[in-house]
């Protein structure tokens, strides 16, 4: 009976062993393969949001360099109007000049245009300039500095005294600055040089041609709509 009562208990504790074995859960391995035999995503825990950008590819550095590339993007391919006003001084008097412009943005950076302003010299003449505007940007972001040169030919206008002036004609304009463009506005600064000449009747029929030459610091702001 004794050896009986000893094959029992040592049965039913060899189930029990086995029975506990078989009912406990699998330890999860976050790094074990996937479904389709792929490695599985590693979780990590306790990770800054830094962190977690650099990991991704999608750090600040990323979102910076995407910013730039869409604000240099947003300068070219279109069209440019420009209307803006010059401040043109110098030793002989101060005056004021209005243009237009109206061009293409061929680049992010490179810029032309065909523009047409007034001077308001009346020395005797005023001058209307018709010229080529050429703009090289220096910069992608929103602000950013320029290089500008325009050049061209002035026609002449009349408007201050007539006496025995016969004829009147205009010259070369040419004008190189630099300035800044902030968003739609440009401040430029740089020199100005324009020529013209008249014709005036002397005694016994003799005319005189006259020569003037302006050379101005121009000072300027440009809206661009």
């Amino acid at each position: 009976m004794k050896l009986r009562k000893s094959i029992l208990l040592t049965l039913l504790a060899g189930v029990v062993v086995f029975t506990g074995t078989a009912a406990t859960p699998a330890a999860v391995n976050s790094s074990a393969d996937g479904p389709f035999g792929q490695p599985g995503a590693e979780v990590s825990f306790g990770q800054s949001s830094e962190e977690r950008q650099a990991n991704s590819g999608f750090g600040e550095d990323a979102l910076v360099a995407g910013t730039e590339q869409g604000k240099a993007d947003s300068w070219a391919g279109g069209f440019v109007r420009q209307f803006g006003a010059d401040l043109l001084a110098g030793n002989d008097g101060s005056t004021l000049r209005l243009n237009l412009t109206l061009g293409y943005q061929y680049t992010d950076r490179f810029s032309a245009g065909i523009g047409v302003g007034y001077a308001f010299y009346n020395d005797p003449v005023d001058l209307v300039p018709v010229y080529l505007d050429l703009v090289y940007l220096l910069g992608h972001a929103t602000t950013a500095a320029f290089l500008q040169l325009k050049s061209g030919y002035s026609r002449s206008v009349m408007r201050g005294n007539q006496n025995n002036n016969v004829g009147h004609r205009g010259g070369l304009f040419i004008q190189p600055g630099v300035g800044v463009r902030l968003s739609n506005t440009s401040i430029v600064a740089g020199f100005s040089f324009d020529h013209a000449s008249w014709d005036q009747d002397q005694f016994f029929g003799r005319v005189v041609r006259e020569k003037i030459s302006f050379r101005r610091i121009q000072l300027g702001v440009g809206f661009h709509f």
